[in-house]
């Protein structure tokens, strides 16, 4: 095994998990353990090279005839678009889904406090993004040491839903017949449809999937001091490590994450601001960049 076929990158908050979970159930499909894989985003994982990348994530295996990633932190950072080459080639299949850019902000925003990173409002957390990622933090025990992944990651509302230059990245890579952009909203509308034709792209025969699927549900913490004790570092968690089995820990870990959360009601998934206020201050000019790009206007944004 030495290819994966297809990536996802994304973009994060925009149907990637529904779309991991739909073309699971293929036959002709594989996907890797852990949805999103973490290795060509992560230098330190990217390090350890293709053999660790399949003998990690692609242990169940079982030659599937079509092999595949999806990860929107390959968004982030057009190295991992370059990577993907430099490993696969230029015959790789990229999709790319892309969700109304205001309502990704605020989906991301409530992942990120039911986390227990973030502490300020919505739009103050919108306003701050540019100090935050031009002044990161050291944050210990993180996936990675590179300064300023964190940021990007977890506080990037309005860098990771400006779609343009990375769509403009992927075209210069890789032939536009090797790249399938889906927007979200249409494709909750027309899940067959687009299911349908990402299986064409793919080269795999066609299957009646389950489309019916519920994914990532929109929660929150019940309590946000579980959720900080949880996922940032402290002297008992650094205790913990010396006592109890790495498997254990993250065993625990998940089982009290899961405990705390609870679904959020109608009135918590609702943007707090105007949306077509947020949409000209931080995305308009991204938005009329990216409708040329595509060619199209995007009627589900407007």
């Amino acid at each position: 095994m030495n290819k994966v076929h297809f990536f996802c990158i994304g973009a994060q908050k925009a149907g990637t998990t529904l779309l991991h979970d739909i073309l699971k159930q293929h036959s002709e499909i594989y996907l890797p353990i852990e949805k999103e894989a973490h290795f060509f985003d992560v230098n330190e994982v990217y390090a350890k090279g293709l053999k660790y990348y399949f003998e990690t994530y692609f242990k169940t295996f079982n030659d599937e005839k079509c092999i595949g990633n999806i990860n929107p932190n390959l968004q982030i950072e057009n190295r991992s678009i370059d990577r993907i080459l430099d490993c696969f080639g230029a015959d790789t299949k990229i999709i790319f889904l892309l969700r109304d850019p205001v309502k990704r902000a605020f989906s991301h925003y409530l992942m990120s406090k039911k986390r227990g990173y973030e502490e300020f409002d919505f739009l103050d957390a919108l306003e701050n993004e540019p100090l935050r990622l031009s002044s990161p933090k050291y944050h210990k025990d993180y996936e990675s040491e590179e300064l300023g992944h964190f940021e990007k990651n977890h506080f990037g509302y309005i860098s990771r839903g400006q779609y343009s230059g990375t769509l403009k990245y992927i075209y210069k890579q890789f032939p536009k017949d090797n790249v399938r952009v889906f927007i979200f909203e249409e494709f909750l509308a027309n899940k067959e449809i687009v299911i349908n034709e990402i299986q064409e792209f793919l080269g795999v025969n066609h299957q009646e999937l389950n489309l019916d699927l519920k994914s990532n549900p929109a929660e929150k913490a019940k309590f946000l001091w579980v959720s900080k004790f949880l996922n940032t570092p402290s002297k008992i968690k650094d205790f913990l490590k010396q006592v109890l089995p790495k498997n254990l820990r993250v065993v625990l870990k998940q089982f009290v994450y899961k405990k705390n959360l609870k679904l959020l009601n109608d009135s918590e998934k609702k943007i707090p601001y105007d949306r077509d206020l947020i949409k000209n201050r931080f995305f308009v000019e991204d938005i009329n960049e990216l409708e040329k790009v595509l060619g199209k206007k995007i009627k589900a944004w407007e």
